[in-house]
């Protein structure tokens, strides 16, 4: 199956604004798609915009990413989603404490279970952290990166505007 590489960093001063437009516009036009089956949605990110390693909310929040993810992997297809509505609460949101880690999964329908609280509390996922954070560094770019199998798409018009996202859409279509 082809491959939507979704690329950004969780967290830093001021968080990234580029990222959380692009996902409030695009968003949903990447996942309609993957949802037609085009291509799979992976998520890659970063803890800071440079790749290091001195952001601990970011280490945190990343973890408390991870956290979703495998409640995703446990609800089966059925209770798919958990994952990526917490990662759009978490790009709009201040570099978080655990606290408030979990408050933000409150709103986020079946994912504060125990198992997640005590990943987010314990930082079950910092091994998986470090290496998003050594892999980041290795490829450190400019973000939102959006790949389909390798190969960048251009989010922006010339303009300098997002595109639309049933424009978004046809050059996607175009390279499938």
């Amino acid at each position: 199956m082809r491959a939507l590489r979704i690329q950004r960093p969780q967290h830093q001063p001021n968080n990234c604004p580029e990222c959380h437009a692009a996902e409030q516009a695009l968003g949903p036009a990447m996942r309609a798609l993957a949802n037609q089956g085009a291509y799979r949605i992976e998520y890659r990110l970063a803890t800071t915009a440079d790749g290091s390693v001195r952001d601990k909310p970011a280490f945190h929040a990343i973890n408390a990413l991870g956290a979703a993810a495998n409640a995703d992997a446990e609800a089966g297809a059925g209770g798919a989603g958990k994952f990526t509505g917490y990662l759009n609460l978490l790009l709009g949101a201040p570099s978080p404490s655990d606290e408030s880690l979990l408050t933000l999964a409150d709103k986020v329908e079946g994912l504060r279970i125990p198992v997640f609280d005590t990943a987010v509390r314990k930082l079950t996922y910092l091994p998986w952290t470090v290496k998003v954070a050594r892999a980041h560094r290795a490829e450190s770019q400019k973000f939102p990166v959006v790949e389909l199998d390798g190969t960048a798409l251009t989010l922006y018009g010339r303009d300098g505007r997002l595109l639309a996202p049933e424009t978004f859409v046809q050059h996607v279509r175009e390279r499938l």
